[in-house]
């Protein structure tokens, strides 16, 4: 394992994928545009390991780490990591919104992976919320522009935007919210909302899409959105939350960084996603999948807070990194052309690359054979590779572990990172 070596990566098919972003950037044939292609994950997730080919036969990552950690992922990250890759690097196409959700903190996962674990609950039972015992901090990259869910808005802004839509269906918890606007206040709004029995929900919704039937805007307006979530999901509370969460808009090279307990949903658009490699998801509308209201509000965080996208900062000409903070993981933005490579020593831990544009060559420091790569392509960069070069004109996104990267003094015509 002291070589780059091709990615071949699952492709998960949920029913809000896209039928078109996948499919072009991997070349796909016509006939996948019949089905929904939702992610595509690059990495040793023991649900949907890529495969790398070791000889003539491909072989998955997870079980590479597992009889080479410290020659795939490096001796530091082995060892800090418990030999395992700690991230998980998807492209996430969403065509239509994915689940109101919240990821818990460390302590968090350990302790409801214990409780469930204690329950004799199956860690594939569709009624788990805790398949391990890590957090889940994650960052998303907009490729197309991308719109998001992320954080409660000033209770002011809800206020405003219930009284306009919902004014009578939720007169009573407005009023107390208007009475208590405060974190409190906006904890038991939502158990008061997610508590709704049958009837009176679906009298509450029917009113929210009147009131977004006349006011609604375009895409950047929480009216359209809560129109677009009522359609869809005519009985789930979860279609106020555009009321509740700032909308937020990615242009493409923004993104998005989400922490323990921030409250979410992405709602359309292509990205990257770059996670702590967990599967703790704890879900509280927009989903037919299993939602517990009462874990959802002890792990979710009601601090309102504006919302900044995030951009990358430049380290080198042609290297740009997302600030993001996570002991697990770091996202560049690569930049190769004609007239300036990029290039790296060998004192570093475990990239898993994918190029985005154009093409180019991967060309070792020790003279090894070069391996070329295009649009659509990713690639695993072990920890035991020598020190390395990229030439062509290219743009890839590279998902590495922060903190042991090489230093050393530059390089002629090139960047070393």
């Amino acid at each position: 394992m002291n070589r780059i070596r091709p990615l071949r990566n699952r492709i998960q098919e949920y029913a809000w994928g896209s039928y078109s972003a996948i499919q072009d950037l991997l070349g796909l044939p016509d006939d996948s545009r019949e089905r929904p292609m939702a992610e595509l994950w690059m990495g040793a997730h023991p649900a949907a390991p890529s495969l790398l080919p070791i000889g003539d036969t491909w072989v998955s990552l997870d079980h590479v780490i597992r009889e080479e950690p410290a020659a795939v992922l490096g001796a530091f990250a082995a060892r800090v990591f418990d030999r395992k890759l700690p991230f998980l690097f998807k492209v996430l196409a969403a065509r239509a919104p994915l689940s109101i959700q919240v990821h818990p903190g460390a302590e968090q996962a350990a302790e409801g992976f214990r409780r469930e674990n204690e329950t004799g609950l199956a860690l594939d039972d569709p009624g788990r919320f805790y398949r391990d015992g890590s957090h889940k901090p994650e960052l998303l990259c907009a490729l197309t522009r991308f719109y998001a869910l992320k954080g409660f808005r000033p209770v002011e802004e809800i206020l405003s935007l219930l009284r306009e839509i919902v004014p009578e269906g939720l007169a009573g918890e407005i009023r107390a919210l208007g009475g208590r606007p405060d974190e409190q206040g906006l904890r038991a709004f939502m158990r008061a909302i997610l508590a709704l029995e049958d009837k009176r929900r679906r009298r509450v919704i029917r009113e929210a899409r009147r009131g977004t039937r006349e006011g609604a805007g375009g895409m950047e307006d929480a009216r359209t959105w809560i129109g677009r979530l009522a359609a869809e999901f005519p009985e789930d509370a979860g279609v106020l939350a555009p009321a509740l969460l700032n909308l937020v808009i990615l242009e493409p090279g923004q993104a998005l960084w989400i922490g323990p307990g921030e409250m979410h949903a992405y709602l359309q658009g292509t990205g990257l996603e770059i996670m702590a490699s967990s599967d703790n998801v704890i879900r509280g509308g927009l989903t037919p999948k299993a939602v517990d209201p009462d874990e959802l509000l002890r792990v979710a965080s009601f601090h309102p807070e504006a919302v900044q996208p995030l951009l990358p900062e430049e380290e080198r000409p042609g290297l740009r990194v997302y600030p993001s903070g996570a002991a697990e993981f770091q996202l560049s933005r690569i930049r190769v052309e004609p007239s300036r490579d990029f290039e790296t020593r060998r004192s570093r831990c475990v990239e898993i690359h994918l190029c985005l544009e154009g093409e180019g060559t991967f060309l070792y420091d020790d003279g090894g054979a070069a391996l070329r790569f295009s649009r659509g392509d990713s690639l695993l960069v072990p920890a035991a590779a020598p020190g390395y070069r990229v030439q062509g004109e290219a743009v890839l996104y590279r998902a590495s572990i922060p903190g042991r990267r090489a230093r050393g003094s530059g390089v002629t015509g090139g960047i070393i990172a």
